[in-house]
């Protein structure tokens, strides 16, 4: 009974844990949106660091993508991006 128990617990559980990964073609659909969220609120100044991020996060709100799980990956993949949003 107990080694059911541990089964059903990892195995309904455990896969709810893992983190999706985002695709390149989920990146582009993110970013696009964001350029575009960007320039609607920020067209007569420029952003702070802490507005992009908060556009990201609403932008990334309609996708299935964490926050930290984007972040690592535009920080690997999309270097000047990643600059642009987090260290301008």
């Amino acid at each position: 009974m107990r080694y059911i128990f541990l089964f059903l617990l990892f195995t309904l559980f455990i896969p709810g844990c893992a983190q999706k990964e985002v695709s390149e073609n989920e990146f582009k659909s993110i970013w696009r949106e964001y350029i575009k969220k960007e320039f609607v609120e920020g067209f007569d100044e420029k952003q702070s660091i802490a507005q992009k991020k908060k556009i990201l996060g609403d932008v990334l709100s309609n996708y299935d993508i964490k926050y930290k799980v984007f972040k690592e990956y535009i920080m690997k993949k999309h270097e000047n991006k990643y600059k642009k949003i987090f260290m301008e």
